[in-house]
């Protein structure tokens, strides 16, 4: 009975072994399998390389501009970006013919403009003639370009119109008026202060457009000179100036640019023809 009692407690310690050997090398398995896997890899001597991708527009160092006059056709270019040119050289050609067709209008416009007058004075210089805002004019007298007199007449308002204003402002006058009345009926002495303010100004703008209707209407020059502008037939007038007068009348800057672009324009024909 012992040896078959020795024989079993034998046999089960090395079962016993042999699990353990098995767990030991499971285990040992796992933990390799988590552990970081080192590679070697020899080293060799060579150069870094760092790249960099962006888009952008490449720009030479120094520029030079060829500038031609505003407004000219170009017939032809004869050259080509990156191509490489020396002082000189032809760069492109523009129209002549439509440099002619320029010419001509542009003598045609300055030729108008100094027999209309109509933008041909510079007005820095003129004297302004104003009158009140709100009427309308019935007729002008002069056109721009006219030598006038002081004193002179040189619009006509309509006097219908006028008087109908008159009487459109004398009624907000009398209505005012009576508001006003209320208040003071109220003992309201700051609605009365307001509305007493608002009725002297009403009644000083009617005693302007009242003179102005006894002149007849009639807006004249307050100086002797050459009229430079003055308002149309039909408008009506505003706070700016219905007429200019001016004692020292200079050509304006657009005629004065008219001129400069003629001789431009002249320049270029010229060196095309040569």
């Amino acid at each position: 009975m012992k040896e078959i009692s020795k024989a079993r407690t034998a046999k089960y310690f090395i079962m016993f072994l042999a699990v353990m050997l098995v767990l030991t090398f499971v285990s040992r398995m796992m933990y390799a399998g988590r552990m970081a896997r080192v590679s070697v890899a020899s080293i060799k001597t060579q150069a870094l390389m760092h790249t960099v991708n962006a888009s952008g527009v490449l720009e030479p160092v120094k520029k030079t501009a060829i500038f031609a006059p505003d407004g000219l056709r170009v017939a032809e270019v004869c050259v080509n970006t990156g191509d490489t040119i020396a002082e000189g050289d032809t760069v492109l050609r523009l129209d002549t013919g439509f440099i002619n067709e320029k010419i001509a209008d542009l003598d045609t416009e300055i030729s108008y403009d100094l027999r209309s007058a109509g933008d041909t004075y510079n007005n820095s210089k003129s004297v302004p003639v104003f009158t009140e805002a709100g009427l309308r004019v019935s007729e002008v007298r002069v056109k721009v370009g006219d030598p006038v007199e002081s004193g002179q007449v040189l619009i006509c308002l309509d006097t219908w119109h006028l008087e109908n204003y008159l009487m459109d402002l004398q009624n907000q006058i009398n209505n005012n008026i009576c508001q006003r009345d209320s208040y003071v009926e109220t003992e309201d002495k700051h609605n009365v202060q307001a509305m007493n303010n608002t009725i002297d100004e009403q009644q000083r703008k009617y005693e302007r457009y009242y003179n102005i209707m006894a002149s007849g209407g009639l807006i004249c020059s307050r100086s002797s000179g050459i009229v430079t502008d003055i308002i149309e037939s039909g408008a009506v007038t505003d706070d700016s100036a219905v007429a200019l007068v001016s004692d020292d009348t200079q050509l304006s800057y657009s005629v004065v640019e008219k001129n400069s672009a003629l001789k431009n324009s002249g320049h270029f024909q010229k060196m095309k023809a040569a």
